[in-house]
């Protein structure tokens, strides 16, 4: 076989697969209602319910009254404009049209309020461990170490007082 015709059929090949896997996550996107459908857990703050690597598939939200909340709240992924990143966790309290969020593994509730228009979606599946390609490949562009995340403390294991 002619290496010039190798070398193009597996550029093809390749490009290809892109275009595939960009329009399956545009498609996902539009049937679930969100332009965020699949995030990838990359911290402990809601370990053990979610651990680094899982895979989280996303319905996006029409209303606010559509969520839960509390010690079994739901687990949303909104963008957080002062850290500048996507942030994963639970539905702590409403007030208006902002959302109140406390990450499982943290001991304390989030300092911020989150509006309506910052949430991407909430959690309708876990897919554990399918995450780790994506985060592998990120550290070593980085030339960083992958969390493990141990139980450093769960509030929802703590009565109130």
């Amino acid at each position: 076989m002619d290496t010039k015709k190798e070398i193009l059929d597996n550029v093809v090949s390749v490009l290809l697969g892109i275009l595939f896997a960009f329009l399956f996550y545009n498609a996902l996107g539009f049937a679930l209602g969100t332009q965020t459908p699949l995030v990838t857990v990359v911290s402990c703050s809601m370990y053990p319910e979610l651990d680094v690597g899982d895979l989280l598939l996303l319905k996006g939200i029409k209303d606010i009254s559509e969520l839960k909340t509390g010690d079994d709240g739901d687990i949303l992924v909104y963008y957080q404009e002062n850290l500048n990143k996507l942030i994963v966790h639970r539905v702590w309290e409403i007030e208006n049209n902002t959302v109140i969020t406390w990450g499982d593994n943290n001991y304390e509730k989030d300092t911020w309020v989150t509006d309506f228009e910052e949430i991407k979606g909430k959690k309708i599946l876990k897919l554990p461990y399918i995450g780790y390609p994506r985060i592998i490949l990120f550290n070593l562009a980085r030339g960083t170490k992958m969390n493990k995340c141990n139980q450093l403390y769960d509030h929802r294991f703590i009565e109130e007082k």
